[in-house]
């Protein structure tokens, strides 16, 4: 399947060029934004333009019982709704001619957890027999008929455990690499829930409008699982401009030595974490001037500033403030790493290819979309602009990816404290300067003991002495 990219930084005017084009060559058209403002700013200048076309979003149903219905029932050629109810349509068929266009990156994959505590069977006895610990969980060939009846009985509610159960189906038909952990009580799954339709193929023609797409988990596992071909739009000729001019006037702080964690957020140093360090540098460097910022939910707010959601599209409403404050984390959790290690290493991919991915999706693609809510995105502008960011590889991304010119500084940077080294006594063959044979011997004599060892250890340097000893006489 062939998906047109319209790449573009925000400003750039990718809304503007999408919405133009339908306007002028009358597509027929479905546009799914991120979020309902969103979907209203597009639908506001569609009409402004002469077009006609129908708002469909949980306020605007046209008089339908849902939003779902609203889109079935609509005779309208220009459909106007965010990316939720893109990816709650189960029947594309009314849409033979039409255009999509996806203003950012949907949300088409997911990592999940599924915890079965009953129905485990249900999965079982159509796959392949597991092994004890982590296993690989594979649909059994002779059963997959009868497991995309069961998708589909998931996918019309037909059936309450097909419900349920449908995230996983699809990923076992789909062959993506699935995992189960089996014990006592019950058993985990772990699988990547991929929402992407191939009924989208109805459409004439798919384009997605983003600043990165290739390098985000959504577009990894669309381009190398689900085959998807990713081409250049011919609407990013018809953007306001292409990169930022005048970067040089963005400072980015860098203001801690270590990527950011919670972990290393929560540590403390005389009883006071990271994160409050971080925060009380910040109080005293911006001072009264305005700034934006945004946390993790449960971090400690700051006393000034002002707050702004998570991965802020389509916001523009902040081009007066020329301070910033990154202070959220997101990494992958300890128990997926293994997980997209394997999965990357399934389909060709580097092992820390798709932690990569994830870690752009959630944090550098959203940290960069806070940044370029401010003073940045007016481009004509020579006013000074402080981002103060958590880590050097925010730093380095938006930096390398967005503003090229822009000056990195560490001068307010919280050191890690270096931990003590332990002086490490030599190995025991190194201590004696063993002979090959002294070295089997001494191999020998660790079976015998039935453990190694340690040359830190005082009753072991005994043993040790006294055994050379005894050998060499």
């Amino acid at each position: 399947m062939k998906i047109e990219v319209l790449k573009a930084i925000p400003a750039a005017g990718k809304t503007k060029a999408i919405v133009e084009n339908i306007v002028n060559n009358k597509e027929k058209s479905i546009i799914a934004s991120i979020s309902r403002l969103l979907s209203k700013q597009s639908f506001d200048y569609f009409c402004s333009l002469g077009g006609t076309g129908v708002l469909i979003d949980s306020d605007n149903k046209c008089g339908s019982k849902s939003v779902n219905k609203a889109i079935e029932e609509t005779d309208a050629e220009v459909i106007f709704i965010t990316h939720s109810a893109l990816l709650s349509i189960t029947d594309f068929s009314k849409f033979k001619g039409f255009s999509l266009y996806i203003d950012e990156v949907p949300e088409l994959v997911s990592f999940n957890k599924f915890v079965f505590s009953h129905n485990l069977d249900e999965i079982l006895k159509y796959c392949l027999p597991i092994g004890d610990g982590l296993s690989d969980l594979i649909l059994n060939e002779k059963y997959k008929e009868e497991v995309e009846e069961l998708a589909l009985q998931g996918i019309n509610q037909w059936d309450d455990i097909c419900v349920n159960l449908l995230p996983l189906y699809k990923a076992l038909l789909q062959g993506i690499p699935t995992k189960i952990s089996k014990s006592e009580t019950g058993a985990t799954c772990y699988f990547i829930n991929d929402v992407s339709s191939k009924d989208w193929e109805v459409f004439d023609k798919v384009t997605i409008s983003a600043a990165n797409i290739e390098d985000t988990f959504t577009g990894k596992i669309l381009k190398h699982f689900n085959k998807w071909d990713f081409v250049k739009s011919p609407l990013e000729d018809d953007l306001v401009f292409k990169e930022y001019s005048n970067t040089s006037r963005i400072q980015i702080n860098v203001m801690f030595e270590n990527s950011w964690s919670k972990h290393n957020a929560d540590k403390e140093i005389d009883g006071i974490t990271n994160y409050s360090r971080i925060k009380n540098i910040l109080d005293g460097l911006i001072g009264d001037e305005p700034f934006i910022y945004t946390r993790n939910s449960y971090r400690a707010r700051f006393n000034k500033g002002l707050e702004v959601p998570y991965n802020p599209h389509g916001l523009n409403s902040y081009t007066d403030y020329r301070n910033v404050v990154v202070m959220f984390s997101f990494n992958p959790l300890p128990w997926q790493i293994p997980i997209l290690k394997e999965l990357a290493i399934s389909a060709g991919l580097e092992e820390d290819e798709l932690v990569n991915a994830y870690v752009v999706s959630k944090y550098l693609e959203p940290a960069f979309q806070l940044c370029a809510r401010t003073n940045i995105r007016v481009n004509k502008s020579n006013k000074k602009v402080n981002l103060f960011v958590p880590d050097m590889r925010l730093a380095k991304y938006i930096k390398d990816k967005y503003f090229k010119n822009a000056t990195i500084c560490t001068d307010y940077m919280l050191e890690v404290p270096k931990a003590k080294q332990t002086r490490k006594r030599l190995s025991f063959q190194k201590q004696y300067e063993m002979t090959t044979k002294e070295k089997y011997r001494y191999m020998y004599l660790l079976r015998k003991l039935g453990r190694k060892l340690d040359p830190d250890n005082i009753e072991d340097q005994k043993i040790v002495k006294d055994w050379i000893e005894h050998t060499r006489k």
